[in-house]
Formats: structure tokens, sequence, C-alpha cells
């Protein structure tokens, strides 16, 4: 029934979202956001909440109280905003070419990125404490250099401390005294 009144509207069919799948999961949230009216509408008809078990009944109460609930919409938005943010992000990663100094990039433009999405400043806290957890996990020092040295970026945006740490590290590679050697290796390494 829905798939007919989606079709009749020119709407897109929802697809289950993968589990692995930002894309699919987005595209999912993207149909039901522009089914919202239909979606009321099936369920605010008179026999929606009548079934012939107390199962199903439950369920399709809860389908109601979820439908028909005043912040279904701004949940949507947020959670396509949140995961639009994500997927343009991870699109970069698809390819097997993607230098290691892009991923240091994408953990500086995050949280700029996440200030644009519609989340109230306590959620946005939230994510940008998860991005700066999972930089602390996947950043060592060989993405800080590899930020620092790629000619595109050249260390922009890298905070004082960690770029100390970093540039350290570069000079000390193969030990005090062959500072000289490994800068000269990476610089022809670009």
């Amino acid at each position: 029934m829905l798939r007919q009144k989606l079709k009749e509207k020119k709407l897109r069919a929802p697809v289950l979202p993968a589990a692995t799948k930002w894309g699919s999961l987005l595209a999912w949230l993207d149909t039901v956001l522009a089914a919202e009216s239909i979606l009321f509408s099936m369920v605010s008809a008179r026999k929606f909440l009548q079934a012939k078990n107390k199962s199903q009944r439950q369920k399709r109460k809860m389908v109601y109280t979820l439908v028909t609930g005043s912040d279904l919409i701004s949940m949507l938005k947020k959670g396509t905003s949140l995961l639009r943010v994500v997927a343009n992000q991870l699109a970069k990663y698809e390819k097997d070419n993607t230098p290691i100094s892009e991923v240091y990039k994408t953990f500086l433009d995050l949280p700029k990125e996440f200030d644009a999405t519609c989340l109230t400043p306590r959620e946005l806290k939230i994510m940008k404490d998860i991005v700066d957890e999972r930089f602390g996990f996947v950043c060592g020092d060989a993405y800080g250099l590899a930020y620092l040295l790629d000619p595109r970026f050249c260390g922009e945006g890298m905070d004082v401390a960690t770029r100390t740490s970093v540039e350290s590290f570069r000079s000390t590679w193969f030990g005090e005294d062959q500072a000289d050697r490994v800068l000269l290796q990476l610089s022809a390494f670009h």
C-alpha cells in the first residue's frame, strides 16, 4: 500500500538499508522524509490501529506513535544531515589511491561540517567528542607527518602541540644524527 502511494506521488520506494552502507541508510531516510505526509495519512486512517491480534496492534501502535510524534521530522532531518556529512567524507576513501594526509584533513574538517548541521549544542559537543576520540585512535605520527609534508596542506590547521610533536618525530626518525638525511629523503619523496 505504501509503495503504491509513493508511486502515485512519483516518490522513490523505500529500500531497506544495508547494515554497512551509509548511502543506503541515507537514501532510506530521505525517502521516509519525503513520504512523511503519506505515512501520516496512512497511520491516521480509521482502521490502521485495528489488527487481528495483540502483537500486531502493539506494533501498529508503535508505528502510529512514531509517525504522529511531534519530533519525527526534526529527528529525520538531523539523521540525514549527520549521515550526509559522514557519507561525503567516506566517499573519498572508496578509492584505493587516497593519500593518508586526507585522513588527517578529514578529522580537521568534520567538526566544521557538523557545525553546519541542525544539531543542538549538546548534540554537537557529543559529535565533536566522538571525532576527537576517533582522531586519537586513528591518527598517529605517520598521518600527521603526511599531512605536514603534503604540499596541498603543509600542516594547515594543525594545533601547535601536534605540529611540534610531528616535527620532532620527523627530525628524530632515524636518530638525532640522521635528521638532515631524513629531511633530504622526505623532500625527495615529494
